[in-house]
């Protein structure tokens, strides 16, 4: 079997949003896991992706996941998939931050694979960005 390249992802750096802020955690061939956090609140954009699927699963307090027009209340521990194609929209109800760990699953593991459908803060589709790219 051939030897899978692996980039060492930058456990330090924060990327901040209007929503919050996400870090991410570990990223291989085919898969990236980022740490999300959503203040009170506030709410990412409605969004799909080309070519990833996600998973969502709550660490700290309560979500409020959309996926395919269907709402899901979210506890801790609990966790809602999001296929390919599928608009979706990640919500904070609460007034206390929301931590989700987010894993992403494709062939093509960019930042800039999104879709923007309807988003609280005006912005248009974001920088494209390869996590598989030493630095990104």
């Amino acid at each position: 079997m051939p030897e899978e390249k692996w980039t060492v992802p930058d456990y330090v750096t924060k990327t901040i949003r209007p929503w919050g802020h996400f870090r991410r955690l570990d990223q291989g061939p085919g898969f990236a896991v980022k740490a999300i956090l959503v203040k009170g609140e506030q709410r990412l954009s409605l969004q799909k992706h080309r070519h990833r699927a996600e998973r969502w699963t709550v660490a700290t307090g309560r979500a409020l996941a959309t996926v395919n027009g269907v709402k899901y209340a979210l506890a801790p521990g609990e966790t809602v998939f999001v296929p390919v194609g599928a608009p979706h929209r990640l919500a904070n109800p609460a007034k206390e931050p929301l931590v989700v760990i987010e894993v992403w699953i494709g062939d093509r593991l960019e930042e800039g694979d999104i879709e923007r459908l309807a988003d609280d803060y005006g912005r248009e589709k974001p920088e494209l960005v390869d996590l598989h790219e030493p630095g990104a």
